[in-house]
């Protein structure tokens, strides 16, 4: 048996490179440089590496000599420093193994132990930057100026880099989406605002899958079986079928969501598109659909790849292929600040639409396999307004949200407290269908609940629940046909549908209203 040494490179504190920016182009050329650290880290190691994993700024690999390793390393981390200034790129070199002694799942394992002790005790990327003495701000980074645009405006080094990458990463959206390039150019300034035809309103969308990390935990137990004589060789091609499927069907669910919006050429940037980490800013009116269609996009296509399904159904207790996914969604204004629209978008995501992952089990506890959204419209400019937790959107005892809201993507029998906790928080039918009601127009294009009497009923759930029922029985006793709809429990918005607190959707349909052109 030869020997052979684990690297892992890994890129962190991506989403702050991408996001603290209020500029969309610079985003976008962060995104690129994300993506450019693997294919750096590919022509740094020898061809005779084995790569497990090389999507979205994160490679591991293992190398025949220490020395191919550390050089990789270097390579990677000192071109990071110069042509992706503020990006933490950081990588480990782990001990040799002897090949085939069944011991590369445990270096692996160590070694994303070490990365996770080596980042704790470096200095973040910022640091690099010192602002004293006193030294010219980036306005888009404040970060410190190195540098003019060929506008002339002050920039940092960081920002600098962003924009030289900008080119490539629309060429790179380009072939992602199969919008054109002049399009993505263009709609990264509209998207931002800055356009006359910017739309009003504009979405960031921040996914990811349910239970991926403990699969990945226990690929060696899926991949390898027991007295296997090429376990690491296995381990290391069912490892890297596995990544690379995940990031291609990624990228396939979403140009097939695109290609499914009824416009030819929608404004829409994926920021992040690596495997099962997703994140991608649009304009709000393609928003739900694009987000409902990619999700169930991504989780039939994933059933289909058998480099997917296969560890999904060894995984599973029950043999089910298919994997579930969660997603956040926040709607707001082009101009409100990205950094704090993504924040609300991942707060969503693991505080409300990861609620599904523990909810949605069958009757023997087992998770069921399913679609989960948790939305937010943005109303106040203020990105303190909604607090740093969305999934806490109460006043007194009661919940201004139904969310999740959840489609199953599985026919598996649920368990009773499941298919209770299910109740009316269906993202394909009732949400979609009470949202459209509170925006229906007549023969002559009147709306049938008028707006004045809808926001007056918003505006008296968030001092008291209780005079928003009150307010509700009026317009019932004054027209019962045209508000019954919105009846949770007689008389009453809200509705206790588990053992939580009494719940209401018309906050979460009156918001997402305008938004559900397609679905």
């Amino acid at each position: 048996m030869s020997a052979r040494v684990p690297l892992l490179i890994e890129t962190h504190g991506k989403q702050a490179y991408i996001f603290g920016t209020g500029k969309r182009r610079e985003a976008v050329g962060a995104s690129y440089l994300v993506h450019a650290v693997t294919d750096w880290a590919r022509a740094a190691l020898p061809p005779s590496a084995e790569v497990l994993v090389a999507t979205s700024g994160t490679v591991l690999a293992f190398v025949d000599e220490h020395a191919d390793a550390v050089a990789a390393v270097r390579a990677v981390t000192t071109r990071a420093l110069s042509d992706a200034p503020g990006l933490g790129v950081t990588g480990v070199v782990g001990e040799p193994i002897e090949w085939e002694s069944g011991h590369a799942p445990a270096a692996v394992a160590t070694l994303f132990a070490r990365m996770a002790q080596v980042r704790v005790s470096r200095p973040g990327p910022t640091s690099r930057f010192p602002v004293l003495p006193v030294t010219a701000l980036c306005p888009s980074s404040a970060l410190p100026v190195a540098g003019l645009t060929h506008a002339g405006e002050e920039r940092s080094a960081s920002s600098l880099a962003k924009l030289a990458a900008a080119p490539d990463a629309l060429a790179r959206l380009s072939s992602l989406t199969g919008l054109t390039v002049a399009h993505l150019g263009a709609a990264t300034e509209r998207l931002a605002g800055d356009l006359d035809d910017s739309p009003a309103r504009v979405a960031v969308v921040h996914a990811d899958g349910n239970g991926l990390g403990k699969l990945v935990a226990r690929l060696a137990d899926v991949l390898v079986p027991p007295g296997a004589t090429d376990p690491d060789t296995r381990y290391v091609q069912g490892y890297r079928a596995f990544s690379d499927a995940l990031a291609s069907v990624a990228e396939q669910a979403f140009r097939a969501a695109v290609d499914d919006l009824p416009v030819a050429e929608p404004d829409v940037l994926p920021l992040v598109l690596g495997g099962d980490d997703i994140t991608f800013v649009v304009d709000a009116t393609y928003a739900p659909q694009l987000t409902r269609t990619f999700l169930h996009a991504l989780v039939a296509i994933a059933a289909d790849t058998q480099a997917i399904a296969g560890p999904v159904a060894a995984a599973s207790s029950t043999g089910d292929p298919r994997l579930g996914i969660a997603a956040g969604m926040v709607v707001t204004t082009p101009h409100f600040p990205f950094s704090a629209a993504y924040g609300m978008a991942e707060d969503l995501l693991t505080d409300v639409a990861k609620q599904a992952k523990s909810a949605v089990v069958d009757p023997a506890g087992d998770p069921v396999p399913c679609v989960s959204v948790a939305a937010y419209v943005q109303i106040d400019s203020s990105a303190a307004a909604t607090g740093a937790r969305l999934g806490a959107l109460t006043s007194g005892d009661r919940l201004l949200t139904g969310g999740p809201f959840v489609a199953a993507v599985t026919e598996r029998e649920l368990s009773v407290d499941a298919a209770t906790w299910l109740h009316a928080r269906d993202l394909d039918d009732d949400l979609v269908a009470l949202a459209r009601s509170l925006h229906a127009v007549d023969d002559e294009g009147r709306r049938i609940r008028p707006s004045a009497q809808l926001h007056e009923l918003r505006r008296r759930l968030r001092p008291d629940p209780r005079a928003a029922d009150e307010y509700l029985g009026r317009l019932l006793a004054a027209d019962p046909e045209r508000w019954a709809m919105l009846q949770e429990d007689p008389g009453s918005l809200f509705t206790r549908r588990s053992s939580g607190p009494p719940t209401t959707r018309f906050l979460d349909a009156l918001t997402l209203a305008p938004y559900t052109a397609g679905m």
